[in-house]
């Protein structure tokens, strides 16, 4: 076998080899209340421990800050939607402070009842770092029947 086809191999094999997560959906830990004409869902995240992942804001141009996207028809739209984070921790780099999660957090929607979808879907985008170096950005999929 040539160098070649064992680098083609390898490539493929680099490719297809499932990338680590380092933040977990928590479905059993979803709160999904109807208040008024909306529902109220609380979806939860847990990054999992030694790791942490930049905040979905005020984070210095050269990060990747934390975000959540869903994928709805386009007659529904979700009404609200922001983060809660207990609270943040602080990297330093070289001269830079930013605020990072590095625990559970909470990512809250409201969607008018008339638009509810039966199943919600979407993906959590972040950039994870440990104490030595920071990864790859990942795309978190998950999926919950309401």
């Amino acid at each position: 076998m040539s160098c070649y086809k064992y680098h083609f191999i390898l490539l493929t094999f680099l490719i297809f080899l499932p990338q680590k997560e380092f933040v977990a959906f928590l479905p059993e830990r979803t709160i999904i209340e109807s208040k008024d004409d909306k529902l109220h869902i609380e979806l939860r995240f847990l990054v999992k421990p030694g790791f942490h992942i930049q905040a979905e804001d005020e984070v210095p141009d050269n990060i990747i800050p934390t975000s959540i996207n869903f994928h709805l028809p386009e007659s529904k739209h979700i009404i609200k939607k922001y983060f809660v984070i207990k609270s943040y921790d602080t990297v330093i780099f070289g001269e830079n402070i930013h605020k990072v999660i590095s625990s559970d957090f909470t990512v809250i929607l409201e969607v008018g009842i008339e638009n509810t979808p039966k199943i919600l879907k979407g993906e959590l985008s972040y950039q994870a770092c440990d104490d030595r170096q920071c990864f790859f950005p990942r795309k978190l999929p998950f999926k919950l029947s309401l």
